[in-house]
């Protein structure tokens, strides 16, 4: 089968990259045979091994007959409706990375794929690629599902904050960050965002999934912190044995004496569940082995 894909920026190169380099892996493993036959970008990449394939027309793919699958990579909801719609209806299936068109016209995009028998697929543009759409569609089909519920990755007291509680736009909400050039974690740690006013796209827009994406994983990255200083400082003032060793993540590992192993669970639960106070709680879970390998 032959693939199209539509924006070449880090998804989109990186999309041309697994199906070249794993191409016998994807047919030993599907017997499909899929192969890159053009690429569009409005740039040159004259120094790519997919320069040759690359073309600045929408239309060198939409009216290829030989290409089956398109793959959406570009980002934003124009002119990425425009392109996906046209190749439904071209009778291409298509596969989108991108969060806005299939939030703002996803179900649009799916009623013309069944419309045009061909597939509207936008697993990648969820949960960071984590498979969750097509486990709920196949493998929890006899369920009746009545809601996901979930942490959303997104700016928690900045960006979000101003959609939220303050009611602005995104689009508001983002230039309010370039103008104060950060973006803040609850605990008001700052990142400071030089690239969202960078003359080149690519970093601009790298600039925006920071701003987007840090103040949750950076508060997150806080919390731990707070509470791996105070797990020290307990163990230190009650004279335990036992000694923090090793934090990864969300994860602090401690190497304790089986005499203190009750007396430590304890100290870690509260000493973790209560490092922030936040809207929600925090849970915590301890488990305890001879390696760190068996707690897992």
């Amino acid at each position: 089968m032959k693939v199209a894909i539509l924006g070449f920026g880090v998804v989109g190169s990186g999309v041309a990259e697994v199906i070249t380099q794993n191409a016998d892996h994807i047919k030993e493993n599907s017997n499909v045979e899929l192969k890159v036959t053009k690429i569009l970008d409005i740039r040159d990449f004259p120094d790519s091994e997919f320069a040759p394939l690359m073309t600045k027309s929408f239309e060198d793919i939409l009216t290829d007959g030989s290409i089956d699958i398109v793959c959406e990579t570009m980002g934003g909801v124009n002119p990425a409706f425009d392109f996906v719609s046209s190749c439904l209806k071209a009778g291409k299936h298509v596969v989108s990375s991108n969060k806005e068109l299939v939030a703002t016209r996803g179900f649009e995009l799916l009623q013309l794929a069944r419309e045009n028998n061909v597939n509207f697929l936008f697993e990648a543009s969820v949960g960071g690629g984590i498979p969750i759409i097509r486990p709920l569609s196949r493998c929890l089909a006899g369920n009746n599902v009545n809601e996901v519920a979930g942490i959303l990755n997104g700016t928690s007291n900045f960006i979000l904050t101003k959609m939220i509680v303050d009611g602005m736009s995104f689009a508001d909400a983002l230039k309010l960050a370039q103008e104060k050039g950060y973006a803040e974690t609850l605990l008001g740690r700052r990142r400071y965002l030089p690239e969202l006013t960078s003359p080149k796209y690519m970093i601009r827009q790298f600039g925006e999934r920071v701003a987007m994406n840090m103040p949750i994983q950076g508060t997150a990255a806080d919390i731990i912190k707070l509470a791996m200083i105070r797990v020290n400082e307990e163990l230190k003032k009650g004279n335990y044995k036992s000694k923090l060793i090793l934090q990864v993540h969300d994860e602090l590992l401690i190497d304790t004496h089986k005499s203190e192993q009750e007396k430590v669970t304890e100290l870690l639960t509260e000493c973790m569940q209560n490092a922030f106070e936040l809207a929600v709680p925090l849970k915590v879970d301890v488990h305890a082995a001879e390696s760190w390998y068996e707690c897992k």
